[in-house]
């Protein structure tokens, strides 16, 4: 899941300063780190690029849900379980048919389905706020809604994870951010959330931009934007809301 626009470097938890975005990109892809190890996942990309990937998956998938909208107290009650290390992001389909998100906080050892699990974020389509991010803008700008998402039970978050798998065998299951980046979008001045944004780069694979929301609602695009995820497979850990 273009805007001519100056190629503007944001600063994240990682700086991508001396190599260039090609270098990182292999750089990351050579990681074998398991999550439990706890490295520091998620590195800040320039706002160029998070528009030329996010505008190609819309376009490519336009009846896609291209954004889900999170609030901070989603991610925090998820960081601030004991031992919480990250969070993982499952692609999801839902009982209406419609792609969505479910979050799990990773510790130690893997996911942690015995403790909270997040789904129910804002989507989009439908579009109530302006961004760069959005190939389409809409023409009616609303806030964010004051709460988006909500724990989810174990049990219907494997049926919606393991559905969405079921459909798109060859598309990836999860990403994976440590806590540290997380928070990092979350301490930006008036952030009261992230919105996850499905994203294609040039060699068509897929990819979250995560990027925090202002009080009006809109992307926080002039502070960090955030890529370079772990996704699974290639870095999985044999969790429930796997098959």
């Amino acid at each position: 899941m273009k805007l001519h626009l100056p190629w503007l470097w944001v600063v994240g938890f990682v700086t991508l300063s001396a190599p260039g975005c090609a270098d990182k990109q292999a750089e990351t892809q050579e990681l074998t780190v398991h999550p439990k190890a706890a490295p520091t996942v998620g590195a800040s990309i320039s706002s160029a690029q998070a528009v030329t990937w996010t505008h190609r998956f819309q376009r490519t998938h336009p009846t896609e849900t291209w954004t889900s909208f999170f609030d901070r107290s989603i991610y925090t009650q998820l960081l601030d379980q004991a031992g919480c290390r990250g969070l993982r992001i499952y692609n999801a389909t839902n009982q209406q048919g419609a792609n969505t998100f479910v979050l799990t906080g990773v510790d130690a050892t893997g996911d942690m389905t015995k403790g909270k699990l997040a789904n129910l974020p804002a989507p989009n389509p439908p579009m109530h706020y302006a961004s760069i991010l959005l190939a389409k803008q809409s023409g009616e700008v609303h806030p964010s809604a004051a709460s988006s998402g909500e724990p989810v039970a174990l049990e219907r978050a494997r049926a919606m994870t393991h559905l969405y798998q079921a459909n798109h065998p060859e598309q990836a299951k999860s990403y994976y951010y440590s806590a540290a980046v997380l928070r990092k979008l979350l301490a930006q001045d008036g952030c009261v959330g992230i919105r996850l944004y499905q994203a294609l780069d040039d060699n068509k694979q897929e990819h979250l931009v995560l990027v925090g929301v202002g009080e009006d609602g809109s992307d926080l695009t002039s502070g960090a934007l955030v890529d370079y995820e772990e996704k699974c497979p290639h870095n999985c850990d044999g969790s429930e809301l796997i098959p």
